[in-house]
């Protein structure tokens, strides 16, 4: 492997851990304080005699994105990173690791599948520079992930002062047209 695409991969495997790794966290605050959001939504919406928006949400649908399957190089990756952690090779010991190695094959994030290789201290030569291309945008739709949480209203209302929140979520149910 030549020395850019060594330094290259060096570069992106430690942007894929932190990516990861602040998403995670922000998931789980994110988690966190829209129990709290939908408590105060559920409250205003009793107390001005209002219909409450979120019990509307409840029954929509996900949509899924299908995003298109990882590279060749990615899934040798894959392989490599369930040889070394299948619990029925290694015992307990690196369950998480397969866990989560399985699952970001099955959402097809490349970053969250290059986090788990960097931990594991898999050799990444045999990526393309295809390959790389898909890593950098994983790692793109990972950042935008949480910028999304960071302006949704249940976070920027948990960081908002007690006059805020209340018309943040006066804001919120008119943006729902209930």
């Amino acid at each position: 492997m030549d020395e850019y695409k060594s330094k290259l991969l060096g570069k992106l495997k430690a942007q894929c851990v932190e990516s990861n790794e602040e998403l995670a966290h922000i998931e789980h605050l994110y988690n966190n304080f829209t129990s709290l959001f939908v408590v105060a939504v559920q409250d205003y919406c009793e107390v001005n005699s209002l219909s409450n928006p979120l019990d509307e949400l409840k029954d929509k649908p996900k949509e899924d994105d299908e995003a298109p399957s990882l590279g060749s190089g990615l899934t040798s990756i894959f392989r490599k990173i369930v040889s070394k952690t299948h619990p029925d090779k290694s015992g307990e010991a690196d369950v998480d690791s397969y866990i989560e190695a399985t699952e970001a094959k099955k959402t097809k994030d490349a970053s969250k599948l290059i986090s788990v290789s960097k931990n594991l201290k898999v050799d990444l030569k045999e990526l393309t520079f295809s390959d790389i291309r898909e890593i950098e945008s994983s790692i793109k739709k990972t950042d935008e992930k949480i910028d999304k949480i960071r302006s949704s209203y249940p976070w920027v209302w948990y960081f908002s002062t007690e006059n805020q929140r209340f018309n943040l979520i006066s804001r919120f149910i008119s943006s729902c047209d209930v």
